[in-house]
């Protein structure tokens, strides 16, 4: 049985869940060895009557940490990999928080997880040690050795993972937009995380175009998978196929804001101009520097500064809208100019659409919505409409030609 669940961009079809699923099956038997008594009892009578009278008048031993013995297996089916959103997410840092889960599941023991937000392999290593033997971790953490950087990803813990559980290779009917078929740990990744219960649309996989889920966006192909490390215009999609500003500090503000103020019932449009009315409503006015006309540059800065903050000027209020504009995949441009008669510095956006250009000034529209203007309507202005408002911009920066805004930003 299937349920309907809306999504950003589409209804998702969820198989119905079951009470009392459980993915994991642990076959064997853990041997702990306490102590030298202990193991001659667990023997059971090999030793002399001579050696256990000894042992018996020795004092008692300090308690040992457990051994955990080299006969320890688990055999383990597909799907023990926690999954969101029906994304794996596979060049994330594999957290030890998502170890300790996992290894609760699959061995029933609580093992206390270290403090660091990240593993290395050392540090995953010593971790695992402290469920599986010595030789068992090194087998399995001797896949991911030497890989990418020394933070270990949720891609490497997967191929670490089943090795180390004996998980047998079983990729099928497991899709996830973001881990494409050549992608070097697909089938390591599909088995570990098995089939999410997530169908991203009636026809199969997601479609393609802009795809918003939990507030992040992504860029699906025409294969059904995320674009990755690329530009599309001038969005840049990461190694997740996640588009960044280059800013993570941004990135997760703007994520934020679209994830309060829309919902699946919304079209990309409505989003916008949700976008738009909550940088109009729920920012202040503060002075601070201006720019000269046709310098570009600052959208980050501004950006950061007024939603970290709270506060700015015309130039912020531009940088935190075209922000929230371009998280929703449309390819805004910023612009510091001058407005109206008074050819006073301004900073505003625009967004080509259709060969068409609108204008969009969140500042002006909340200084005059405050000052009791009620019918000013800054958003989308066509050029005929924004005409009486006197905008001027240089010419070199007044053709809308698509350009990077980030030129650090570099497929990897």
């Amino acid at each position: 049985m299937k349920t309907e669940e809306k999504t950003k961009f589409g209804t998702a079809l969820r198989p119905a869940r079951k009470d009392g699923l459980q993915r994991f099956y642990t076959v064997g038997a853990v041997l702990f060895l306490c102590g030298a008594f202990g193991l001659s009892a667990a023997i059971g009578g090999g030793q002399s009557r001579a050696v256990q009278n000894q042992a018996a008048q020795t004092p008692e031993a300090a308690p040992q940490a457990p051994v955990v013995a080299e006969e320890l297996l688990y055999y383990v089916e597909p799907g023990y990999f926690p999954t969101t959103d029906g994304l794996f997410r596979p060049e994330d840092p594999f957290t030890p928080r998502e170890a300790a889960e996992i290894l609760l599941e699959v061995t029933g023991r609580k093992i206390p997880a270290p403090t660091d937000e990240t593993f290395t392999e050392a540090s995953l290593s010593a971790f695992l040690r402290r469920g599986f033997s010595a030789r068992a971790v090194e087998e399995a953490v001797a896949l991911i050795r030497g890989l990418g950087s020394e933070t270990v990803t949720r891609a490497e813990a997967a191929v670490c993972l089943n090795r180390l559980l004996k998980v047998a290779p079983d990729p099928e009917g497991a899709y996830y937009p973001d881990v494409e078929p050549d992608y070097w740990a697909a089938e390591a990744v599909l088995t570990a995380a098995g089939d999410s219960g997530v169908q991203w649309s009636r026809q199969g996989p997601a479609p393609e175009g802009f795809l918003n889920v939990d507030g992040w966006l992504y860029r699906v192909d025409e294969t059904g998978y995320f674009v990755k490390n690329r530009y599309v215009g001038t969005l840049f999609f990461d190694g997740n196929g996640r588009y960044t500003s280059g800013s993570q500090e941004l990135d997760g503000y703007v994520a934020a804001v679209i994830r309060q103020v829309t919902d699946p019932s919304m079209d990309r449009e409505e989003m916008l101009r949700a976008a738009y009315e909550y940088v109009r409503d729920n920012f202040t006015y503060l002075r601070r520097n201006y720019y000269n006309v046709g310098d570009v540059g600052w959208q980050l800065e501004e950006a950061l500064t007024m939603y970290s903050t709270g506060r700015g000027n015309c130039y912020c209020y531009a940088s935190a809208f075209w922000a929230a504009a371009r998280g929703l995949g449309y390819d805004a441009k910023i612009v510091s100019g001058t407005f109206g008669a008074e050819r006073s510095p301004h900073g505003w956006v625009e967004i080509l659409q259709a060969g068409q250009r609108y204008t969009y000034d969140v500042e002006i529209e909340m200084a005059r919505l405050r000052d009791g203007r009620a019918e000013t309507d800054m958003y989308a202005m066509t050029d005929a409409q924004r005409g009486k408002w006197n905008y001027v911009e240089q010419a070199v920066t007044d053709n809308m030609v698509a350009r990077e805004t980030n030129p650090g930003l570099e497929p990897q």
